[in-house]
């Protein structure tokens, strides 16, 4: 799932549909992700995340370089 707009590229074939982060974008990255989650979620359910600013384009050889957000202490939802 995509939660804003973002940049598709053609596959090798008409069945895929590749994304990539783009430089400036900022993300958070879910810890134990699990395929089976979209059909299992309960209201219940802990997720474990990371913020992250992504730094470069996309490089087939590399990926992409990212720089994690830290939460800033005595605050809920301020990152640094």
């Amino acid at each position: 799932m995509i939660s804003h707009l973002v940049c598709p590229m053609n596959g090798n074939n008409y069945d895929v549909i590749k994304i990539f982060p783009l430089e400036g974008e900022t993300l958070a990255l879910f810890k134990d992700w699990d395929m089976n989650w979209c059909p299992n979620l309960r209201g219940d359910k802990k997720f474990n995340y990371e913020f992250v600013e992504v730094l470069s384009d996309h490089a087939d050889a590399i990926g992409v370089h990212v720089a994690y957000f830290d939460k800033a202490k005595e605050f809920t939802c301020l990152f640094h």
